[in-house]
C-alpha cells in the first residue's frame, strides 16, 4: 500500500485537479440535528491499513461502508478544529467576515506552552474573522482558532461550552473537548466515528463547507505582513497525487504523539455520491494518505487493489 505506484497518476488527475479547484459542493441533504450512522450487513472490515482506527460512511445514506475500531476512543488532535470552524461558521451565519479580531499576546503564549502550529500571526495585529477561519482549517494554526474562538463567543471556555453543546445535539457517543484547537488533554477525546459525524455537521454548514473545502488561501495585508500569509490544505494537495475514484474536497488532519497522523475527508464520487472517511493513529504522514486513497479505492466505487481485507485476521 504504501509503494511508490500509490505516487504516480499525477498527470491522469490533472483534470480532475483543475475540477477540484473550481468545485464547491453543495451542502448535503438536510437530517436535522442528530447524524445516525448504520451498519449493515455489508460493512466491510478495514484491514491493510497503517492507522489502527478508521471508518468509511456513505454521507448520502448514513450506511458505514467499511470500518475498524470506529468507536474505539481518540485523541483528536487538530480534527477538533473541524468542530470549532462548524460552531463558528453557525454563530456567523449572519456576520461580517471583515470583522477584525485582534491577536493578542496570551493568545501566542498558550500557542507556544503547547507547541501547537500556527498561522504565524504576531501580536498586536489585527486579521479578520475569514483570516481567523481560514487559518484554522488550512494551516491548523491555533493562534487562529483561539482569537476565533473568542471572537464568537467572548472567552474561550465560553466557545468549548458551545462545542460541547453542539457535540450533544449531534449525538456523539463519545466525544468531549476541552479546547478548540486539540492540544493534548486527557479530557480531550472522540472517536472517528464521530469526527465523521462532525464532518458530515459541516459540510452542511455553507460557510464551514467552503472553508474546509478551501485549498489556498492569502490573509489580508497588514503592517506586519505586507502580503499577508499564505496557508494551504497540504492533505488535500497531497490526495491529488492518488489514483481515487473521484474528488477529495474537503480535509482536516491532525498529530500528536498520543495521537498519531489522523484525518477526517469527503470525496464526491464519479456517480456524484458523498463518502466521509475518518482514520487515526497512522506512524507518519504518507501512510495517513495511503490509507485514505485505499480506502476510497476499495469501498467507494474503485477498482480492486487487491490490498483490501473483509476477514476477522484484519483486526
Amino acid at each position: 500500500m504504501r509503494s511508490e505506484h500509490r505516487r504516480g497518476g499525477i498527470l491522469a488527475l490533472a483534470a480532475g485537479v483543475l475540477a477540484a479547484a473550481l468545485f464547491l459542493p453543495a451542502a448535503l441533504p438536510a437530517r436535522g440535528e442528530t447524524a445516525t450512522f448504520q451498519k449493515t450487513e455489508q460493512t466491510g472490515t478495514l484491514g491493510d491499513i497503517s492507522s489502527s482506527c478508521g471508518i468509511l460512511v456513505n454521507a448520502d445514506t448514513g450506511e458505514i461502508l467499511a470500518a475498524k475500531d470506529e468507536t474505539a476512543r481518540i485523541v483528536p488532535a487538530s480534527m477538533t478544529k473541524v468542530m470549532t470552524v462548524l460552531v463558528a461558521a453557525e454563530a456567523l451565519q449572519n456576520k461580517n467576515l471583515s470583522d477584525t479580531v485582534e491577536i493578542t499576546e496570551d493568545i501566542l503564549e498558550t500557542v507556544s506552552a503547547d507547541n501547537d502550529a500556527a498561522v504565524g500571526f504576531q501580536a498586536g495585529e489585527v486579521v479578520t474573522v475569514a483570516d481567523c477561519l481560514y487559518g484554522a482549517a488550512l494551516h491548523s494554526g491555533a493562534d487562529a482558532a483561539i482569537a476565533l474562538g473568542r471572537y464568537v463567543s467572548g472567552s474561550d471556555d465560553t466557545f468549548v461550552e458551545a462545542m460541547n453543546q453542539k457535540a450533544e445535539e449531534l449525538g456523539l457517543s463519545d466525544t468531549h473537548f476541552v479546547n478548540a484547537v486539540g492540544a493534548y488533554d486527557e479530557n480531550q477525546y472522540s472517536t472517528v466515528e464521530d469526527i465523521a459525524k462532525i464532518l458530515q455537521a459541516a459540510l452542511d454548514n455553507d460557510l464551514a463547507r467552503k472553508v474546509l473545502s478551501t485549498r489556498q488561501y492569502t490573509t489580508v495585508k497588514t503592517s506586519i505582513h505586507p502580503d499577508g500569509i499564505t496557508v494551504s490544505n497540504r492533505f488535500l494537495k497531497r490526495m491529488e497525487t492518488q489514483d481515487v475514484p473521484g474528488i477529495v474536497f474537503s480535509a482536516k488532519t491532525g498529530y500528536l504523539s498520543a495521537a498519531g497522523f489522523c484525518a477526517v475527508s469527503s470525496m464526491t464520487g464519479s456517480d456524484g455520491t458523498r463518502y466521509i472517511c475518518c482514520t487515526a493513529k497512522a506512524p507518519d504522514t504518507w501512510s495517513c494518505i495511503y490509507d485514505h486513497a485505499a480506502i476510497y479505492n476499495a469501498f467507494a466505487g474503485g477498482a480492486d487493489t487487491g490490498e483490501e481485507s473483509t476477514s476477522e485476521e484484519a483486526n
